[in-house]
């Protein structure tokens, strides 16, 4: 039987304002590999509508820790 702890649920980061966006994938990616994460990413879905583009991203990123143990990490990206 698998056993879960949730150690942070629910976890919402707000900003406004203009920022770059290439580089904070960037940003992620390299915090994620750099702790040994995998990342798969299981959504990426750009839709334009006059003016203004929504972008959502998926990922879940996940790291073994022994035979027995492994973290995983999911995040959604939702501008």
């Amino acid at each position: 039987m698998v056993h879960t702890d949730l150690i942070v649920r629910d976890l919402e980061f707000s900003y406004e304002g203009v920022f770059n966006f290439k580089e904070l994938l960037s940003i992620v990616k390299c915090f994620f590999g750099r702790h040994n994460y995998g990342v798969d990413e299981k959504l990426y879905d750009t839709k334009v509508k006059g003016d203004l583009k929504n972008t959502k991203i998926k990922w879940v990123c996940d790291r073994r820790v022994d035979d027995y143990n492994k973290c995983v990490v999911k995040l959604i990206i939702d501008l």
